[in-house]
C-alpha cells in the first residue's frame, strides 16, 4: 500500500484519512485506486493539462507514495491546478494536506482556511482543520472544528474522540468539549471511557443523560452493556442495563433471577436476561406457557441425540459474599439417558474455573419436582452464570445418548440463610 510508509503516527493517519475523504466520489479517484505508474499518470495529465482533478491526482501521488515522495513537486502541481479551479475546495484541502505532511503547518492552516471559506458546511474541511490545529497544539481553537466534523459525520466520532483523548492526555473536560448534541456520539464517548478503563466515569455519565436520550439510545446501549460485560465489569454493566427503558417497568432486582418463569420474549442481544442457544440438532427448545403452578411458564427441551453436550440457556447474575440457594423446578416425559440435563452455577469471569452442578435426578416421567442447589461463590467473584446444561459424558465413561422431554421452570435465587415460605412441591 502506498500509505504504509507514511502513516507512522496518529496524526498522519487522521490527516491522510481526511485527504481521502475530501477527494472521494470523484472520477479521478478510479485512477488513484488502480495506482498506475507515475509515468502513465504524467502522460495522462500531459494530454489533459486543463483537467484539475487529474493534476491533483499527480500531486497526491508525489505526496503519498514513499518511493517517489517529493513534496516540492506535489506543492507545485497542486498550486498549478488550484489556479485552474480556485473555487474547488478539495484542491485546497489536498494542498493543505501536502503542506501538513511536509511539516509546514502554518501554511497548511492557511490552505485549509481557504477550503473552509469555500465549503463551510462540508465535513472534510472541518476535519482537516481540527487535525492541523491539533498538530500545532492549539487544542481550544481546534475543538469547534472537531465538534462540527463529528456532527457532520457521526461515524467519524470514534477516531476523532480517541485523538482528542490522546492529544489531551485523557482530559475528559476537553474531550467532552468535542461532543455535539447527538445521542449516538454520547454513546461513543461512553464506549471510549470504558476502553480507557474509566468505567465508573462512563456509568456516571450514562446516569446523567436525560431519560429521553437514554430511551433513544436503548438499542445501541445494549452494545455498551455487552462491552462492559466482556471487560468483566459486571456490576457496572448491571447499573446501565437496569436503567434501560425496557427494564424500568419490570424494576429488576440485583442478585435475583430475571424472568425465572420464562415469560418474557427471548432477546437476541440478552445481557442479564436468559440467553438461549441457537437451534441445535438433537435438542429442540421452546417456551411452554404452562410451567410449575403459580410460577409462570417453562423451558421445554425435546431430545433425540446420540450423545453431544448442550448448553441450552444461561443467565448472568451478580452475587456477593455468603451462601446462596438456587431453587428451580423440573419435569420430564419418557426421558432416557445415562447423562440427563442438569443446572450448573459457574464463575462468570472464568467459565472453566469454579462451578457447582446439581445432581442429575431427572429421568423417566416425573411430575413437577422442586430442586435446590446451594453454593458460595469464591472470594473475589461478584457474578455467576446459571446454565441449563446437558453433559455428554456418562457416569460409566464415554458419551451417552438422550431421548425424551425435559422442562425447567420457577427459577429463583436467595440467600441460603433465609427460610422460603413454601418449600413444598407445587
Amino acid at each position: 500500500m502506498l500509505l504504509r510508509g507514511l502513516l507512522c503516527g496518529t496524526f498522519l493517519l487522521i490527516g491522510v484519512t481526511g485527504m481521502f475523504l475530501a477527494l472521494r466520489d470523484d472520477p479521478s479517484d478510479d485512477v488513484w485506486r488502480h495506482q498506475p505508474a507515475l509515468a502513465e499518470l504524467n502522460s495522462a495529465a500531459g494530454r489533459s493539462p486543463w483537467n484539475p482533478r487529474l493534476g491533483a491526482t499527480v500531486g497526491r501521488y508525489y505526496a503519498l507514495d514513499p518511493d517517489i515522495q517529493n513534496f516540492p513537486k506535489s506543492e507545485r502541481e497542486l498550486q498549478r491546478v488550484i489556479a485552474l479551479a480556485p473555487a474547488d475546495y478539495r484542491l485546497w484541502l489536498a494542498l493543505g494536506e501536502t503542506l501538513s505532511l511536509e511539516g509546514k503547518l502554518a501554511e497548511a492552516e492557511t490552505a485549509c482556511r481557504r477550503a473552509l471559506a469555500l465549503a463551510p458546511n462540508h465535513f472534510d474541511p472541518q476535519w482537516q482543520m481540527a487535525n492541523i490545529l491539533f498538530r500545532q497544539g492549539k487544542l481550544a481553537e481546534a475543538a469547534p472544528f472537531a465538534r462540527r466534523s463529528i456532527a457532520l459525520d457521526e461515524e467519524s466520532s470514534p477516531l476523532m474522540l480517541d485523538l482528542g483523548w490522546q492529544i489531551s492526555n485523557g482530559d475528559q473536560a476537553f474531550v467532552t468539549s468535542l461532543l455535539p448534541e447527538s445521542p449516538a456520539v454520547q454513546l461513543q464517548y461512553l464506549k471510549l471511557l470504558t476502553a480507557k478503563q474509566r468505567t465508573a466515569d462512563a456509568v456516571t455519565r450514562w446516569k446523567q443523560l436525560p431519560a429521553g436520550t437514554q430511551t433513544e439510545l436503548a438499542t445501541s446501549a445494549r452494545e455498551f452493556v455487552r462491552q462492559l460485560i466482556e471487560q468483566k465489569e459486571f456490576a457496572s454493566a448491571w447499573e446501565v442495563w437496569a436503567t434501560l427503558p425496557e427494564q424500568r417497568a419490570s424494576k429488576p432486582v440485583r442478585g435475583a433471577v430475571q424472568d425465572g418463569g420464562f415469560q418474557a420474549k427471548p432477546s437476541p442481544d440478552a445481557c442479564f436476561e436468559w440467553k438461549y442457544a441457537q437451534p441445535e440438532v438433537g435438542a429442540r427448545l421452546r417456551i411452554d406457557p404452562v410451567g410449575p403452578e403459580g410460577r409462570g411458564g417453562a423451558l421445554k427441551i425435546v431430545y433425540e441425540s446420540e450423545g453431544q453436550a448442550f448448553e441450552h440457556a444461561r443467565q448472568l447474575i451478580l452475587v456477593g459474599d455468603g451462601r446462596y440457594r438456587l431453587t428451580y423446578f423440573t419435569r420430564s416425559n419418557q426421558l432416557a439417558s445415562g447423562s440427563p440435563p442438569v443446572v450448573e452455577v459457574r464463575q462468570a469471569s472464568a467459565p472453566q474455573g469454579w462451578r457447582v452442578r446439581s445432581s442429575p435426578s431427572m429421568i423417566g416421567s416425573q411430575t413437577w419436582t422442586r430442586n435446590e442447589l446451594e453454593f458460595a461463590a469464591p472470594a473475589g467473584v461478584n457474578a455467576v452464570e446459571i446454565v441449563i446444561y446437558r453433559p455428554s459424558e456418562c457416569s460409566t465413561g464415554g458419551q451417552c445418548a438422550i431421548v425424551g422431554t425435559a422442562w425447567f421452570g420457577g427459577f429463583s435465587l436467595e440467600p441460603a440463610t433465609s427460610t422460603p415460605a413454601d418449600r413444598s412441591k407445587p
